[in-house]
């Protein structure tokens, strides 16, 4: 559908970090449904595997994980040391028993495993009526399956993108071209971008002045950042973040740092709750009412979705 090829039931999508890569995923998983009545399975990879200090046991901890955190969806109690073959066949079976085609994704397979693909295969589907559809920023696994690789957005659609925050561009046709060269295209920090000036009303050329004043203070780019970003442009990007970082209010501020902390888990609402409650000694009400406003002041500017 994206690039008009055909290709095995393994495929890849491919790019630098916050491109769309996942968002790619879910919502081919969304539109596509209907084709996989056997349903969708989703498998976290990130954060599995660092090549800095390589534990290639950690990744295939990680991979154990996931397919008990399946097998107990489907009813199945399991012990966390059950053999990994005992998972892939009891997985496999389900899969099976259905007799529908499904889809089975995993999202953000780490780089530095080249010299380990078997490893990473065992992330795939066990059964032939499962597609695997792999997000990663690395291209050392092309041997793997068909890719589909994303870049960054070319002016058109970028000027699209930002005026799906309601943003006039043609009166501001320079200023945005400017904002998305800066931004070296892409797409997730032309999103935080868009939801601050909507946000506070402002023109591109004022956020444009706010974003420079800043650029000084930004002495290192994380390291792990640079690689995942367009050439050039990580310090600008890692200035939009931080912008819209400090326009956050307390209680956004506090859910950050405790999604960071959490990452790359998905952070569930009721969770926060609690945290709150007891952080800040609140009632039911008074957590509630803190978590909501939590992450709706990081989901205006793009932080949180």
């Amino acid at each position: 559908m994206v690039t008009g090829h055909v290709g095995p039931d393994i495929a890849q999508i491919s790019g630098m970090g916050g491109i769309g890569k996942s968002l790619l995923a879910e919502e081919y998983a969304l539109r596509f449904g209907a084709a996989y009545l056997g349903g969708v399975f989703w498998l976290e990879a990130h954060g599995s595997f660092n090549p800095d200090v390589p534990d290639i046991e950690i990744f295939e901890a990680a991979c154990n994980e996931q397919f008990i955190k399946i097998l107990r969806s489907h009813g199945k109690k399991l012990e966390p040391d059950t053999p990994f073959e005992i998972l892939k066949s009891s997985i496999s079976q389900i899969i099976e028993d259905g007799g529908e085609r499904c889809l089975w994704i995993v999202d953000d397979i780490p780089y530095g495993l080249g010299d380990h693909l078997n490893t990473v295969k065992n992330w795939f589907s066990p059964h032939p009526l499962a597609c695997t559809l792999v997000t990663t920023r690395s291209r050392e696994y092309l041997s793997i399956g068909k890719e589909v690789a994303l870049d960054v957005l070319d002016r058109s659609t970028a000027l699209e993108l930002l005026e799906k925050h309601g943003i006039n561009t043609k009166d501001q046709e320079v200023a945005a071209t400017e904002l998305i060269k800066l931004l070296g295209g892409h797409s997730m920090a032309l999103d935080i971008a868009g939801s601050v000036i909507a946000e506070s009303n402002d023109t591109i050329t004022g956020y444009l002045d706010e974003l420079k004043e800043g650029m000084d203070e930004i002495l290192n780019v994380p390291r792990e950042l640079v690689g995942s970003l367009p050439s050039g442009h990580d310090r600008s990007i890692v200035r939009t973040m931080q912008h819209s970082i400090l326009k956050l209010g307390n209680e956004s501020l506090d859910y950050l740092r405790l999604a960071a902390n959490l990452s790359p888990a998905p952070v569930s609402i009721k969770f926060i709750e609690s945290v709150f409650g007891k952080v800040d000694a609140l009632d039911g009400r008074g957590a509630k009412k803190r978590s909501r406003l939590s992450v709706q002041g990081c989901k205006q500017l793009s932080l949180a979705k």
